[in-house]
């Protein structure tokens, strides 16, 4: 049926259309998806603003503390063991003393500036192994 080099063309001009359908559908997705989720998320953010305007209002009892701070006094002490296990390990000769704990929350992840910085540090990998005589 497709025979020669109209065959060729015709076949190959029906592989682009199909293509670029599909990347078609895909695009539409994608739209779609960022509209559901930014829908969600501004009625979760409006939730949110209610629960915390409600939290004010309502006083925090000294039960619920005493249970959140014995949480972070755990949670500190498991630390301090982790890390006073690793010291041990490495023969540290100085006394551990972990005096607080904090949460580092993460930024959000820009791939576009990992990707150059680790081109940049593989540059600079190489032109240092250039000049110790490397490759």
């Amino acid at each position: 049926m497709y025979e020669g080099l109209q065959g060729a063309i015709v076949l190959s001009i029906i592989s682009m259309v199909i293509v670029f359908i599909v990347l078609g559908l895909l695009a539409l997705l994608m739209v779609g998806l960022r509209k559901v989720m930014a829908f969600t998320s501004k009625k979760t953010a409006k939730e949110e603003k209610v629960i915390v305007k409600e939290e004010k209002a309502t006083p925090v009892p000294e039960e619920a503390i005493s249970i959140v701070e014995t949480q972070n006094e755990e949670i500190v002490s498991v630390i301090s063991a982790a890390v006073a296990n690793y010291l041990h390990s490495t023969a540290s000769a100085q006394p551990l003393s972990i005096i607080s704990i904090k949460r580092i929350m993460p930024q959000t992840l820009n791939y576009w500036a990992i990707s150059g910085r680790q081109n940049m540090m593989a540059e600079r990998i190489s032109i240092s192994s250039r000049k110790k005589g490397g490759i």
